[in-house]
């Protein structure tokens, strides 16, 4: 395959987005991968010429140099280089109307001719704007996503301890049923049962967050980060809360709420 061969610059001060761009390009079997963390260490890989650089696949906003500062650099040093780049932040656009005409090619002497005013990008591939990516099995997928699923499946297996102890204790006739006096039961078994009611409490605004952040296009690492403390949060919470262990139990409630803070702070704008 023409990828095996591709040579593939990957500029991104994120190290969780490097690896995650990397889990990509090799599911496209692109076995030539240089990164870099911002775009003063790009030019200097550039600039030495010690490796062979096809694509330059680069973040929009980065410390010492941006992506765009690095994309001007390299339009007058290596302007046959294809330079793609790759933003999870949708308030890009002082910088895309230049983007659209110098990003990806040069147009020929042709091109210019036959189409004086059409802007180079609607002859080129488009501009991406990636939030953070997974790769599960061939299929890319969002970590807000993948922690959302994560999520769901906690949500659906916390009734198995509760529910199967009272059945164990009562009988299934009387867990089945609705006994106007239950026998008393252990009082982890009740515990557990309020750690999925609250769980149950808490999936709704959750859902709803990580939902309204990926269609609208503002998912990024803020959202990522807030989906993962949801979830390892509300993880944490289900076992202290059934072994009742209070100020754990408390401080794990707390964190899981930061996590949809932060997710809906995106959504306004605020983070």
């Amino acid at each position: 395959m023409i990828l095996e061969d591709t040579h593939v610059l990957v500029v991104e001060d994120n190290a969780q987005t490097t690896r995650l761009i990397r889990m990509m390009l090799m599911d496209m079997q692109v076995a030539h991968v240089i990164t870099t963390v911002d775009g003063v260490e790009a030019q200097e890989v550039l600039d030495a010429g010690e490796e062979r650089i096809d694509v330059i696949l680069c973040d929009w906003r980065m410390p010492r140099m941006t992506g765009i500062e690095l994309l001007k650099k390299v339009r007058k040093s290596h302007p046959a280089i294809p330079f793609m780049m790759v933003t999870a932040n949708a308030d890009v656009d002082s910088g895309r109307q230049w983007l659209y005409r110098q990003a990806f090619f040069t147009p020929s002497t042709q091109e210019k001719t036959c189409c004086p005013d059409r802007p180079a990008l609607i002859q080129s591939p488009p501009l991406v704007r990636s939030s953070t990516w997974k790769v599960q099995g061939g299929h890319i997928m969002t970590v807000d996503l993948t922690y959302l699923a994560w999520s769901a499946a906690l949500c659906i297996v916390m009734w198995m301890p509760h529910v199967t102890a009272r059945a164990l204790k009562w009988g299934p006739a009387v867990a089945a049923g609705y006994p106007d006096d239950p026998p008393p039961v252990a009082k982890w078994i009740t515990l557990a049962a309020r750690a999925h009611a609250n769980m149950v409490e808490n999936m709704g605004a959750f859902t709803a967050l990580v939902l309204v952040a990926h269609v609208g296009g503002m998912a990024n690492e803020t959202t990522a980060l807030g989906a993962m403390l949801f979830f390892w949060a509300k993880l944490v919470h289900a076992i202290v809360h059934s072994l009742g262990i209070p100020w754990i139990r408390t401080m794990a409630f707390f964190v899981a709420w930061i996590g949809m803070v932060m997710i809906f702070l995106r959504i306004i704008g605020w983070l």
